[in-house]
C-alpha cells in the first residue's frame, strides 16, 4: 500500500483535519507483528491525528487519536 498524497492523504484522516501528511514508516529488518505503518499528521497543529498499521497480510489496524493533551497533570 503506497502512502496517499494530496486529497487522499486527507481523507486518511479523521474528520475534522483540514491539512493533513502521512509518514511511511518501515521497520529496518522485517517484523512478523506489522508490515508498515503510517502516521497522519495534521500539519497546521502539528499533531498526530491517525495510525495505522499494516500486517504482513495486508490488515489494518486503524487508531484515531482524539482528545489529545499535552503534558496532562498526574
Amino acid at each position: 500500500m503506497s502512502p496517499p498524497t494530496g486529497a487522499g492523504a486527507a481523507a486518511l484522516g479523521p474528520p475534522g483535519t483540514a491539512k493533513a501528511g502521512v509518514l511511511e514508516l518501515l521497520p529496518k529488518t522485517p517484523a512478523e507483528d506489522y508490515e508498515k505503518i503510517f502516521l497522519v499528521v495534521d500539519t497546521a497543529a502539528l499533531e498526530i491525528r491517525r495510525l495505522i498499521v499494516i500486517d504482513p497480510l495486508g490488515d489494518r489496524m486503524v487508531f484515531d487519536l482524539t482528545d489529545l493533551q499535552e503534558d496532562p497533570d498526574l
